[in-house]
């Protein structure tokens, strides 16, 4: 599903970089500060919870997108100040206007 989706916001002109886990991610976010994060929660190593909260910590105000197949874990992923939650399988439409409205705005929790 990430692969699709990096694949899709590439096609639109993005430039996409792929973590395949929450440590990964918050190297890539310590090289180079990105736009917008697109975070699963469950993922192996450090979890998007954990992940997030480290990014936040870092990167402050950069928005954070939450994807995930399990609703039940959308209020831990609130506390950490997600600026958006998606459920699994992603609505394209519902996420490209979720994207366009955080960048545009530049929501900064």
């Amino acid at each position: 599903m990430i692969r699709g989706l990096c694949r899709i916001l590439e096609a639109r002109g993005w430039h996409v970089r792929l973590a395949l886990g929450g440590c990964e991610a918050l190297e890539m976010a310590i090289q180079q500060v990105p736009e917008v994060i697109l975070m699963d929660i469950v993922m192996p190593g450090m979890n998007g919870i954990e992940a997030c909260r480290e990014i936040r910590r870092i990167c402050h105000g950069v928005p954070v997108i939450f994807m995930t197949g399990f609703s039940v874990l959308e209020p831990r992923a609130r506390e950490v100040e997600a600026s958006a939650f998606l459920s699994k399988p992603i609505d394209l439409g519902k996420f490209f206007g979720v994207l366009e409205s955080l960048l545009r705005v530049g929501k900064r929790p």
